[in-house]
């Protein structure tokens, strides 16, 4: 073999092997060995399919069967297949597709081992008291492994952006998250479910900021169940009382296909709030804030719908 054959076939050997190069990913659970970008990507999250999207990645194999928002309703079309729930992976179904990744987060989360035993897998799960920082990581590692770093910085910067402006827009203004369920108005300050609204929105909310939630929730009916009615009751009166600018609104019933319970008229307390009267209810899309929370398209749309609201 000529010389040059041989520069050409070392050159192309080492192109190979820098492709192929391992990523070492820190993530919820520990850290995971994984594939450069990977070509058959499992993923059990749908912040991490809205993140994915975002970055232009179309390297995906397999997803839950669960309700899509509107603008993830492509992976539910063509070749990509279903395998299991949000909650319960079908194993069988994941083996199938020979995934060189398996994403989790949230409700899937539980699953860690007995993917991992299947196909390298990571825990993108954000967490309620440091959203901002586990978005950013979650972008930054998704990047990292399918080679678009820049895509993620340059997200990463429209989020930031758009905190800035509605920041800026809102001025001393700040906001209340109610989570509508069964006709029941529940809110949530910082540090609660839903409360990551306000960091990603760049709104303080009147409420100040709580624990983390932990542990199973209580049975209906038992005395710790009770408990927490009466706190969450007492929190609602409080953030009422505080007269805010903005009523942020997440209704449960359509985020899963249900019918909306979120007729806020009929709440007294909300109702008489001064937000509520002056028509300053947005209403966040329920199938996006419920299923993809943390999303990067779900986070930047609601930006820009408070901002139109601001009239910025």
């Amino acid at each position: 073999m000529k010389p040059i054959h041989l520069i050409a076939s070392a050159l192309l050997a080492l192109s190979g092997a820098l492709q192929a190069a391992p990523i070492e990913v820190t993530h919820a659970q520990g850290v995971t060995v994984v594939p450069e970008a990977p070509q058959r990507t499992v993923v059990f999250d749908l912040a991490t399919l809205d993140n994915l999207q975002a970055l232009g990645v179309e390297q995906v194999a397999g997803i839950p069967d669960a309700r899509l928002p509107a603008h993830l309703q492509s992976f539910g079309e063509g070749e990509v297949a279903r395998v299991g729930t949000l909650f319960e992976p079908d194993l069988e179904a994941v083996r199938a597709l020979e995934p060189e990744l398996i994403v989790i987060a949230g409700r899937s989360a539980s699953s860690f081992q007995a993917l991992s035993e299947i196909a390298p897998t990571i825990d993108l799960t954000a967490s309620t008291d440091g959203f901002l920082a586990d978005i950013t990581r979650n972008l930054e590692t998704l990047g990292r492994i399918y080679g678009r770093e820049a895509q993620a910085a340059a997200r990463l910067a429209e989020l930031e952006q758009g905190r800035q402006a509605v920041a800026e827009a809102a001025g001393d203004a700040k906001g209340l998250v109610l989570f509508t369920v069964n006709g029941n108005v529940i809110p949530h300050a910082p540090g609660a479910r839903f409360g990551i609204v306000h960091d990603a929105l760049g709104l303080p909310s009147v409420l100040p900021a709580q624990a983390p939630e932990t542990g199973p929730r209580p049975e209906r009916g038992s005395p710790e169940a009770e408990a927490a009615r009466k706190r969450q009751a007492e929190a609602l009166a409080a953030g009422l009382a505080a007269e805010p600018e903005w009523l942020l609104v997440l209704d449960r019933g359509l985020a899963t296909g249900g019918t909306d319970a979120s007729d806020l008229s009929t709440h007294p307390g909300v109702s008489a709030s001064q937000a509520f009267q002056a028509g300053r209810v947005l209403k966040l899309d329920p199938p996006g804030w419920y299923l993809a929370t943390g999303g990067f398209s779900v986070i930047r749309h609601t930006q820009q719908q408070l901002l139109e609201r601001l009239g910025k």
